[in-house]
């Protein structure tokens, strides 16, 4: 399978468990360090595997191995076998973290397809086959609860004794855990991220990704009753992205050429309009400039929430509503 190129100097590499499928370019003689997980969100775990990573190799490869789809997703309707197929909704698109790796200083990305095939290799003949064979790794990097191989039948100390073996180094890094406005600690995790967003915890969920949480898409054009109730929108749709509480937030809109600009947001069905659909809509805050046309791509991140999404007797209560929500989104910019 060829590789496929974005346009990032980040290299990316799709492979599956297929005989002579090796990636191209591993075999330059630059020592090749990985760092091995699913990656969804990465988080402020996630970024310090690749930190760790930099750390082993600065000047050889540093290459990331993830999995399409998440093994979590796959595994979500089990068969007699161990696996199956299952659907849920991810942190970030392949592009978007492909933009924060980059950024990161990955110089690879490998996705790997997670099939019936790869679910059902032993963890010895997963190191052997990927690990060596395919990414002939010199150190591998993973976080201290990974878990590989049939039934997860391979942890850490797996990995190490057969990277003995095979002559592999592994690096093992410890999770994070951060410390909450209630003293809480809690660890950092793709699951929990989810739980607060669930919530519309945005804020706890921007503290453990280290970053708010954001949406990017291209703008649609609409029925442009927003504008008629005077509060113009900028709408984009979501597909295969973990939607928050559906309800108002307040947030940031970036645009071609912007920083950020604050935003009251809608995420949700539109009940009031009978929508049927999850939509993003954005109000920008004070905006003068000119219209943004329909197709232009927009970045959304969510601030804080404001309310839950709500039905309302008609189009003069939203009216209401929706400026008491931009009043409450300027009071927590302090506009």
């Amino acid at each position: 399978m060829p590789a496929v190129y974005y346009e990032v100097p980040l290299r990316i590499s799709r492979i599956a468990l297929d005989a002579g499928n090796f990636i191209d370019g591993f075999d330059d003689r630059r020592p090749v360090a990985v760092a091995i997980g699913n990656f969804d969100g990465m988080h402020l775990g996630h970024q310090a595997l690749v930190q760790r990573l930099n750390a082993v190799s600065p000047e050889g490869r540093r290459a990331v191995l993830s999995f399409y789809p998440h093994p979590r997703i796959y595994l979500g309707s089990p068969s007699s076998a161990g696996c199956g197929v299952g659907h849920s909704s991810y942190l970030q698109t392949v592009r978007e973290r492909v933009s924060v790796m980059n950024d990161l200083g990955v110089t690879d990305l490998v996705l790997m397809r997670f099939t019936k095939q790869l679910c059902q290799l032993s963890p010895d003949d997963f190191v052997e086959q990927v690990i060596c064979r395919q990414l002939k790794a010199d150190i591998v990097v993973v976080g201290d609860d990974w878990r590989f191989g049939r039934e997860r039948a391979g942890d850490v100390q797996t990995l190490a004794n057969l990277g003995r073996v095979c002559g592999f180094a592994t690096e093992i890094v410890s999770a994070v855990d951060i410390e909450l406005e209630n003293f809480e600690h809690v660890r950092v995790s793709s699951r929990r991220i989810r739980n607060m967003l669930q919530e519309g915890e945005v804020e706890v969920a921007a503290r453990l990704l280290g970053r708010e949480y954001v949406f990017i898409g291209r703008t649609q054009g609409g029925k442009r009753l927003g504008r008629q109730l005077g509060f113009p929108t900028l709408n984009i749709a979501v597909s295969r992205k973990f939607l928050p509480r559906y309800g108002v937030y307040a947030g940031h809109v970036r645009l071609p050429g912007t920083g950020q600009l604050p935003a009251v947001i809608n995420i949700g069905l539109r009940p009031t309009v009978s929508g049927d659909t999850p939509l993003i809509e954005s109000h920008l805050l004070d905006w003068s400039g000119e219209e943004i046309v329909a197709g232009t791509r927009i970045e959304v991140s969510l601030k804080s929430f404001v309310r839950e999404e709500k039905k309302f007797d008609g189009l003069s209560e939203l009216k209401q509503a929706i400026g008491a929500d931009v009043d409450e989104a300027r009071k927590r910019f302090s506009l």
